[in-house]
């Protein structure tokens, strides 16, 4: 870095905040470890169902379980799974190295989820299997959160005084 962008950077940001990954933003690897672990088993889980045979009795056009519209919604799951499993490993690349891009990517995967959760939710009801009262209240708390964890993002001083890189 040059040293124009060093003294730029430190008229902007003076170093007397809260600094590195500590406070909130050990709950937020925590989150990110935790989802890692989920997305992977819903990888497996959904992959299970292509080795299974599953899929194959849904695309059959003359069986008894032939259903297209499942097995797009499978194959939507499967890819935004692995899509999503992908963004949070180049997140948490961008988080310990500490660039300046993290807080937005960090963003882009709150509102990014919520989403395609959303979609998700609308595909299933599209084709028969309806959200229930309690999935409904989860995506409302999901959306909640999502909007504190965004605000924190962008008014806290320890995101402002870490991700300087």
């Amino acid at each position: 870095m040059s040293q124009a962008n060093e003294i730029l950077i430190d008229e902007q940001c003076p170093n007397d905040g809260p600094q590195g990954i500590g406070g909130w933003l050990v709950l937020i690897v925590i989150g990110y470890i935790f989802s890692l672990l989920s997305t992977a088993l819903m990888i497996f889980k959904i992959y299970n169902l292509y080795i299974d045979g599953t899929v194959a009795v849904l695309t059959e056009k003359k069986g008894d379980y032939y259903n297209p519209e499942l097995y797009l919604l499978i194959n939507y799951e499967m890819v935004i799974n692995v899509l999503i499993f992908l963004f949070i490993v180049i997140i948490l690349i961008f988080l310990f190295r500490k660039k300046r891009l993290y807080p937005k990517l960090a963003i882009s995967l709150i509102i990014g989820s919520n989403i395609v959760v959303g979609l998700d939710h609308l595909f299933c009801n599209m084709i028969g299997l309806e959200t229930t009262g309690v999935e409904l209240a989860q995506y409302v708390g999901r959306l909640m959160t999502g909007v504190l964890w965004i605000v924190y993002f962008v008014k806290s001083k320890r995101v402002k005084y870490t991700f300087l890189n």
